[in-house]
């Protein structure tokens, strides 16, 4: 039983080597994610490689994520700016107008959210598809869009999945200075307080 269970070919073998080649994988993107610009290139990269290895393509993860990272590198950096940029001038529109709340504003408001939703939608795929499939950037955003109308509920699930753990995150710490400026205001009321006390003993007293 014993020697089954620590078999090369076994569950518990393969399992550990899988879990790995992950943290492997996590390592060499959170690395190649370091000069910013080249996180698109990375996230062409690391699905790249999970592509492979679920069909059991490729066994040597480092050298399997250093090659597609170099194939990917121009059309990943381009592709990952273009994202970023389009969604974070989007972002910065609704937030900065949003302080601005009039009749026009709540309008360019509302229209710059429908875009960022039609945005992130095909945004999901386009990764994947590039690390798979060779095409122009325009090919590929209009192949990722028609994907994720054709699946919509997948895709709301997808986006859900991903941002869930990034609004638990964000939820958790603003509780956190919430409760911490409250616990300050608190200890400044009662200073306060026995200042003031304070003050009333010692003009009492003279």
């Amino acid at each position: 039983m014993i020697e089954k269970l620590f078999d090369q070919n076994g569950w518990l073998f393969r399992f550990l080597c899988r879990t790995l080649d992950l943290i492997c994988l996590n390592f060499l993107f959170i690395l190649t994610c370091i000069p910013v610009v080249t996180v698109g290139a990375s996230v062409c990269a690391m699905y790249s490689v999970l592509l492979k290895a679920v069909r059991n393509e490729e066994s040597y993860i480092f050298r399997s994520y250093l090659r597609a990272f170099r194939k990917n590198l121009g059309k990943g950096i381009l592709t990952g700016v273009l994202c970023f940029g389009i969604a974070g001038t989007l972002l910065i529109h609704i937030f900065y107008v949003a302080g601005k709340m009039g009749r026009c504003e709540s309008v360019w408001v509302f229209i710059c959210g429908v875009c960022l939703v039609f945005f992130c939608l095909p945004a999901h795929y386009l990764f994947p598809l590039q690390a798979r499939y060779e095409g122009t950037l325009t090919e590929l955003f209009g192949r990722s869009f028609f994907i994720s109308i054709k699946y919509l509920s997948a895709t709301v699930q997808l986006i859900s999945i991903r941002v869930f753990p990034v609004a638990l995150t964000v939820f958790v710490a603003l509780s956190a200075v919430v409760d911490e400026s409250r616990g300050v205001r608190k200890d400044n009321v009662r200073l306060q307080r026995d200042n003031v006390s304070l003050i009333l003993r010692v003009s009492q007293g003279v």
